[in-house]
């Protein structure tokens, strides 16, 4: 932040923004979550109109294979926040495929984690080298955003293809409730496994309790205990 005018970095948690910074050597800002990545950058924008900004995104890509598509929340997120303030790019890091087999997704953290600092680096100098390119020849899906609002406004609608409407709080509530839900299902389940364990313990039969006479039995009668003649013949 000492230098005016260098670019600054933004990630949603702590271990996404210590990796990405480390890694690329830019000063970063931590949203948190993926609803304050716009208020966010709104207000570096209006504290710093001429900042770039560099928006270092998780990879949700296991949301969208899942059996119910969800959409990719991390980077739709990060995308719509560049394309608000402007004059700012988006870089993800690339599918994991052991993490999206285990129905995660991937972010610059996981990535340093998995393939050690110095190819993390080197992944996110390329992301900026290509957006650099892709943008001085006007194509290619990181280019950077147009510089002002305005201008994405219009650089979108001389797109061809429709674009999947940016990431709403409504569809990441939903999502956050479907995980909630499958947890808590796993946790029914388990709970009635062990309700239904301890009732067969219950009702199982003590071992070695069978032919085995009472102490009351076996001891006969108690003493002083009046005893009952047989009537005379």
């Amino acid at each position: 932040m000492t230098r005016p005018g260098a670019p600054l970095g933004i990630a949603e948690g702590f271990a996404t923004a210590w990796s990405a910074g480390v890694a690329s050597g830019l000063p970063m800002v931590m949203a948190l979550d993926t609803s304050n990545l716009k208020p966010l950058a709104e207000a570096i924008r209006r504290a710093e109109p001429d900042r770039p900004l560099v928006f270092f995104a998780d990879n949700d890509h296991h949301l969208t294979a899942r059996p119910t598509p969800l959409p990719n929340v991390g980077l739709e997120k990060a995308k719509a926040a560049a394309e608000a303030v402007g004059h700012a790019r988006v870089i993800a890091p690339p599918l994991d495929p052991a993490r999206h087999a285990a129905g995660q997704g991937t972010d610059w953290n996981d990535h340093h984690r998995t393939h050690g600092m110095a190819a993390t680096r080197d992944a996110i100098a390329a992301a900026l080298r290509i957006g650099a390119a892709q943008t001085a020849v006007g194509s290619g899906p990181d280019q950077d955003v147009p510089e002002r609002p305005a201008q994405a406004q219009r650089a979108r609608q001389e797109q061809s293809s429709p674009q999947e409407p940016p990431m709403t709080d409504r569809k990441i509530h939903k999502a956050k409730a479907e995980i909630r839900q499958e947890r808590q299902r796993e946790v029914d389940v388990w709970r009635d496994r062990e309700e239904a364990g301890r009732a067969a313990r219950q009702a199982e039969k003590p071992r070695g309790t069978q032919g085995i006479a009472s102490p009351d039995e076996r001891s006969g009668p108690k003493p002083g205990a009046r005893q009952r003649q047989a009537p005379d013949a």
